[in-house]
Formats: C-alpha cells, structure tokens, sequence
C-alpha cells in the first residue's frame, strides 16, 4: 500500500472535506453514495478528547451496477472531472 502524499493533519483533513463537498455539488442530485474511511471518525466522535486527524483521500462506496443499471458510474466520473480530478493511470477505481 503506498504512502499518503500529503501529511496528516487538520488542514489536509479541511482539504479532503471541501473536495468532498465540490463533488457532491457537482454530483447535481443527492449523491447515491456511503462516505468511508478516514473522515468518518471525526463526524461519529466530535467530541472525542482527541481529534482524530482524519487521511487526505475521499473513500466512497456507490451503488453502480446492479443496484442502478450502470446510471451512477458516469454521472460520478462527470462530477469528479468537473472539480478537478483526474483518472489514475494505475487504479480504475482511484481519481
């Protein structure tokens, strides 16, 4: 498993929500999608003694295939083209 590229902290965690949000509203419906991953900590435990410092990457599960007869798929990959990502060369799934 590769290393995060940017270091964890609470600036790089505002980063990973605000894309998160970008997305969303490019979505341009109610996103059919589960966050997951590591800024889900700080959203169940606000109030925790200590802040969970949260990861740089945005983990999502959709439901595209069965669920939605493929529908989901290019309407997520249009939102994220529209806020600036870009496809990985490596991993299908990464952008």
């Amino acid at each position: 498993m590769a290393s995060e590229p940017i270091t964890r902290s609470r600036q790089s965690r505002l980063a990973a929500e605000r894309a998160l949000v970008l997305v969303a509203l490019n979505y341009g419906a109610t996103p059919p999608f589960v966050l997951l991953g590591g800024l889900v900590p700080d959203l169940l435990c606000p109030k925790a003694p200590i802040a969970h410092a949260g990861t740089t990457d945005i983990d999502v599960q959709l439901d595209i295939e069965i669920a939605t007869d493929g529908v989901n798929a290019p309407v997520l990959e249009q939102s994220l083209l529209q806020s600036g990502f870009m496809p990985s060369d490596e991993n299908i799934w990464r952008w």
